[in-house]
């Protein structure tokens, strides 16, 4: 605007995708982000030429896009950063995507080096140059937590002490921080000093962090307390979904990979009839590319045959039934419908890799003399 001011400008783009009025927006959210991100490829693209540019440039190139369904499908959400200095998605989005967050500005408190949120951004800033955009952002993102707890101030790193490090731990749970938060920013902290010590900044307090809440894992009780036992799995398999295809689908699936002891929902997306031989499941699983040989149980191969296609070798027919749509797309749909089955069974959650966690808790259970019927 003439005098300064900021001004919002809209438009609207059809992505195609049909949804009942009654339908939840929660049911159709995947099927969005595509566009979400072509939309943000588009900005970035534009702000990185370093040119003039408004909200009709980006309609445009966005549009043309959009015309083409080979650009829809090429577009990959997680393959790179989401840039916070470009543009940020709004608040429903951002479990989608990767943010890399902006540097903050430069705290103007000292001219010393060994200032915290100083020495904090000094190795975000390292990190980012080394290409580590993880740690980069896990270090931002503690200096921007610290810099509200000083409220706009600094401290220097040899003010530090065990006291300072009680009150944050504090602040933290005053401002309702889930434990993992906590952990989080105390061990990126802890790790922060240890570095100072080794450059010879700071005389390293081994108790400094003695007793606060600086383990990674601090919720794997809860997780496992969380897991249905072998009753409710039994309910699970067998209640009846028959007035409910797509429930009784991703619960088939959900008992597939049990069977097979253990799966991921990305495998079994792309098993295919040749992944079977003489009654016998053989796949590479997802990430170190193992492989896996399953002999396959009479209640797996009811399974198998109970879908079997007379188009298509998919076991599946989750990609025939949404065919053009991203995995990632069709990953969400079936969570949605386990955690339908999950409210049915009375649990708080059910999710597709529980039934790996189901899988080995189960066999841990079992003695070895039961295995050989002794």
């Amino acid at each position: 605007m003439p005098d300064g001011s900021a001004s919002t400008e809209e438009r609207t783009f059809n992505t195609g995708i049909e949804a009942r009025s009654s339908l939840s927006v929660k049911e159709i959210e995947w099927s969005l982000v595509p566009f979400v991100r072509l939309a943000y490829n588009v900005l970035e693209e534009l702000h990185d030429t370093g040119t003039p540019f408004n909200i009709d440039d980006v309609a445009e190139r966005v549009r043309k896009r959009m015309a083409n369904p080979a650009a829809i499908q090429a577009v990959d959400c997680r393959a790179t950063m989401w840039r916070s200095e470009v543009a940020t998605p709004g608040k429903g989005y951002k479990k989608y995507f990767k943010i890399n967050p902006m540097p903050p500005k430069s705290v103007q408190t000292s001219d010393r080096v060994d200032s915290l949120l100083e020495y904090l951004q000094s190795m975000a800033l390292k990190f980012k140059e080394e290409g580590r955009e993880n740690t980069f952002s896990s270090y931002i993102c503690t200096r921007n937590s610290i810099g509200k707890f000083l409220a706009g101030n600094d401290i220097c790193l040899h003010d530090i002490d065990r006291a300072f490090v009680e009150k944050y731990a504090q602040w933290l749970l005053d401002q309702g921080a889930a434990p993992s938060t906590q952990s989080f920013y105390l061990r990126t902290l802890r790790a922060t000093l240890n570095h100072a010590g080794e450059k010879g900044i700071i005389a390293i307090d081994s108790e400094m962090f003695l007793g606060l809440n600086t383990k990674a894992n601090y919720d794997r009780k809860d997780k496992e307390a969380n897991l249905p036992d072998r009753r409710t799995l039994l309910r699970i398999a067998t209640i009846d979904l028959a007035k409910d295809a797509k429930l009784d689908l991703a619960r088939d699936m959900f008992m597939f990979a049990f069977y097979c002891r253990g799966m991921e929902l990305t495998d079994i997306l792309g098993l295919t009839t040749d992944n079977i031989h003489n009654g016998i499941l053989t796949y590479r699983r997802r990430g170190k590319g193992l492989e896996k040989n399953i002999v396959l149980d009479t209640q797996a191969r009811r399974i198998i045959a109970k879908y079997r296609q007379k188009e298509g070798s998919d076991l599946f027919p989750l990609r025939k039934m949404y065919e053009g749509q991203l995995i990632t797309s069709i990953k969400f749909k079936v969570a949605l419908w386990l955690r339908e089955i999950g409210r049915l069974m009375g649990l708080n959650t059910l999710s597709f890799g529980m039934n790996i966690a189901i899988w080995q808790r189960l066999v841990a259970q079992v003695e070895p003399t039961e295995l050989l019927g002794q």
